[in-house]
């Protein structure tokens, strides 16, 4: 069974993604949106209809058209007669208070391809109209003229003075003389964005300067230039000595312990007029790094892009789905100039914005036992593999074995396809005097032969196998037509599952995989004595630019010839536990790999962030509200998802029914 996918709207949806020997599972969401879905026109007109002035028209509900295409919902249909050229006005007598809460009011309108145009060419111009006690003119919002045909989606902010109406107006101007009709949906109030300045330069740097690099630069506070020029506050004013280009990283070593309620920040960059700008025409590339506990590296990358312009400018960005509470932020500016050049900083600060979050994506499907390994993390490249242990280290090389020396993983289960071109499960064989290794061996260590398995563009297994020699923190050769060993290509080969394996037998390197994938190679001669000290293998992935996708390792084993100390399998289909004493878990960004029961028969996952939701479940009937209960499993994460591995008590028998559900 394929996975599939159910996301959730504003009301229960239900969905039959599977069965299997009596079971039937059921997947159900719902949301509570932050902003205020006022006029959905779900089953009526919404009390549109209540009185109305201009050219003739009937204000309808429209079951068969709904801007998000739900088949439970509908919009407001509008016929009118312009037998001149001029104007029909909708009204709503819904009283509404509280609209200071909200910094937008959006709608959704549909024009049918064969509609008239005018002599403007559009199809008319509407404005919004809100009533406050019922006064004339009121709050008045103008969304200018309808330029397309089919849905097009009208968004403008609301006044400053606006806070309540007791009636509401919209109103549809034609340049046309002809009958003609347009359809309104989701009517909404946009929240305005909450804004908490994190380092707003008032009286000083706020703890920049802690750990800085790149170019040579200063870093100073400048009571007189502000981004609101306030006399009480300033900035931080950074000079920069760009002899040939390059970069600045400015450091400070405080953050936040929860950035779960944010999903933007935000700075203001000064850059003073008459400043000579790089050769593009701008003024440098600024980003921001969140590091998390550990000053652990990449971090949360957040892209600004370029400043293009002289005096302030405001920078505004996403945050990383899922970003992680930080210890510390780094501001880096990267400029071309050859020359000293200074720009001000202020207002760093993050940003919940009005708009909610997307509501969680929930996925259901098979899985088996094994070691699942999930290229999960903040930044691209985020290695993932279970290692041998330094106790290993100097028994586990093949160059003094006196024979063959086999180092293999079996892979039972894989996710990855014609979008994941790029990604690869690996098995790597590192050579070191190290006694200990980091989570990217293949980056830091010296020594190493690199077996790389993975979908080329049209979904087609490649496989090469490389190495470097003396390159300790680089690649070295790696890359290079000189550390390439074998290249091969499978054209019926579509998925990784099998077993896959590096035998090694002096120089002689041998390639195997499942249905008949099989190379041989010789490794140069100078290769084999920087092999000779402490040898570690690991097996896993690395997902290069292709995060959240996952394997799962049903064993893994190294053998060689008789007297060799090195030998050792790990079944991870029967084991409740990874044998310490000769496996350990190697992974930049932890979480991505867990070991699922040995019973586990689906896996059901959903997408951050899930904040209030939980996964019920319901062994009985699906309607009896009584049935329903939390799932008792905690669930792991795993990057940009969360994740709950359903084992036969939890999904076997007799129907099981499962929601993602908001109280």
């Amino acid at each position: 069974m394929s996975p599939m996918t159910l996301q959730s709207g504003l009301s229960f949806r239900i969905a039959r993604i599977g069965c299997r020997t009596g079971l039937l599972l059921f997947l159900l969401m719902s949301l509570q949106a932050q902003n205020l879905r006022w006029k959905t026109f779900d089953q009526d007109a919404g009390g549109f209809g209540c009185g109305g002035w201009g050219a003739t028209a009937t204000a309808e509900f429209n079951a068969t058209r709904d801007a998000k295409n739900n088949p439970n919902s509908g919009s407001l249909l509008v016929n009118a007669e312009f037998k001149e050229p001029g104007e029909t006005v909708l009204q709503n007598c819904t009283a509404m208070e509280g609209l200071s809460r909200y910094k937008a009011f959006a709608l959704d309108v549909y024009v049918d391809p064969s509609a008239p145009k005018g002599a403007d060419g559009t199809y008319g111009a509407l404005t919004v109209r809100f009533r406050p006690d019922w006064a004339w003119p009121g709050d008045v919002m103008d969304f200018g003229a309808v330029t397309n045909t089919g849905w097009t989606h009208l968004e403008r902010p609301i006044p400053a003075t606006a806070a309540k109406f007791s009636g509401f107006n919209i109103h549809w101007k034609a340049s046309y003389s002809a009958p003609a009709q347009i359809s309104f949906d989701n009517l909404e109030f946009i929240a305005k964005d909450s804004v908490t300045v994190w380092r707003g330069f008032d009286t000083d740097v706020g703890g920049f300067g802690c750990g800085d690099w790149g170019v040579t630069h200063t870093v100073t506070f400048d009571p007189l230039i502000d981004v609101q020029s306030n006399p009480a506050s300033g900035s931080m004013a950074v000079e920069a000595e760009f002899a040939s280009g390059g970069e600045v990283s400015l450091q400070v070593c405080s953050g936040l312990d929860t950035v779960s309620k944010y999903d933007q920040v935000s700075m203001d960059v000064f850059v003073e007029p008459g400043s000579k700008p790089d050769p593009d025409g701008t003024y440098g590339i600024f980003s921001l790094r969140l590091r998390p506990d550990g000053f652990g590296w990449p971090g949360d990358l957040v892209e600004f892009g370029k400043v293009t312009s002289t005096g302030w400018t405001h920078l505004q960005a996403a945050l990383p789905t899922g970003a992680k509470p930080f210890v510390g932020l780094n501001i880096h500016w990267k400029s071309a100039h050859t020359e000293k050049a200074k720009v001000w900083i202020d207002n760093v600060a993050f940003i919940t914005s009005g708009a909610p979050a997307p509501p969680p994506t929930l996925t259901l499907a098979l899985t088996v036992p094994g070691l699942e390994v999930v290229t999960s993390g903040s930044g691209n490249y985020s290695r993932k593999n279970i290692a041998t242990v330094a106790g290993l280290a100097s028994q586990l090389s093949w160059v003094n074995a006196g024979g063959l020396v086999r180092y293999s993983m079996t892979i039972n289960e894989d996710v990855v396809g014609p979008d994941s071109a790029g990604y690869v499960a690996n098995i790597l064989i590192i050579g070191t005097e190290a006694s200990v290794i980091n989570p990217s061996p293949d980056w830091n260590e010296p020594n190493g032969i690199f077996l790389e398995a993975g979908p080329d563009a049209e979904g087609r297994i490649q496989a090469t196998v490389r190495y470097k020699k003396d390159a300790a923190g680089g690649h070295g050769i790696r890359f290079e037509a000189a550390g390439l060993l074998i290249e091969t290509a499978y054209p019926t080969l579509r998925s990784l599952v099998g077993t896959w394996s590096l035998t090694l037998d002096g120089p002689q390197v041998t390639l195997m995989g499942p249905d008949g994938v099989g190379a041989t190679a010789t490794l140069p001669s100078d290769v084999l004595p920087a092999f000779g000290a402490n040898t570690f293998a690991l097996f896993g992935a690395l997902p290069y630019t292709r995060k959240d996708r996952r394997i799962s390792l049903a064993r893994v084993e190294v053998s060689g010839p008789s007297g060799f100390g090195g030998n050792l399998r790990q079944d991870f289909t029967t084991t409740a536990a990874i044998n310490a004493d000769l496996l350990e878990l190697k992974e930049e960004d932890a979480g991505g790999i867990r070991l699922k029961p040995n019973d586990a028969v689906y896996r059901a996952s959903w997408s951050l962030p899930d904040d209030g939701y939980a996964l019920n479940w319901n062994a009985g009937d699906l309607l009896k509200p009584s049935g329903w209960s939390v799932l008792g499993v905690n669930p792991v994460q795993q990057g940009l998802f969360r994740t709950v591995y359903l084992t036969d008590d939890k999904a076997g028998g007799t129907a099981r029914y499962y929601r993602l559900i908001k109280p």
